[in-house]
């Protein structure tokens, strides 16, 4: 929903970020968390929004430009390098497990030379690209 051409794959992530070891995006992405304690480390985000659903691009940016949440006010959009860390790493206040699988998550990254934003799908850890006008989701990261 919101994607408007064909899924990345995991070929096209390892383009972005580097070999994955033979392991799927979010076997990879399990395993960072997991040897980062959690969240927190370089190239991590240190701290996540709530989700908001079905905004353009724009809205998704000014909403985390403007965002002021758990007295922070420097939220931005994540990178595609960060965007898996932005749905697996979550945990809520309590320990338990807050993570989302929304639909197409918002990234700040282009995708290839093209000028289509990069989202990111957290149920299966696929790329895609969006021109920026559908209504995908949103967590900004700090």
């Amino acid at each position: 929903i919101g994607a408007t051409g064909p899924a990345g794959s995991d070929a096209d992530v390892t383009a972005i970020i580097g070999d994955l070891g033979g392991a799927t995006v979010k076997d990879y992405v399990d395993a960072s968390v997991a040897a980062a304690g959690g969240g927190g480390s370089v190239g991590m985000p240190t701290h996540l929004s709530n989700l908001k659903t079905g905004v353009d691009f724009r809205t998704a940016a000014l909403y985390c430009v403007d965002l002021v949440e758990d007295g922070f006010d420097d939220w931005r959009l994540p990178s595609i390098e960060e965007a898996p860390y932005a749905n697996y790493a979550l945990t809520s206040a309590d320990g338990s497990d807050a993570r989302t699988y929304a639909s197409w998550l918002w990234t700040s990254s282009f995708f290839g030379t093209s000028n289509f934003w990069t989202v990111f799908k957290p149920s299966n850890g696929n790329m895609s690209y969006n021109v920026g006008y559908s209504g995908d989701y949103v967590r900004c990261v700090r």
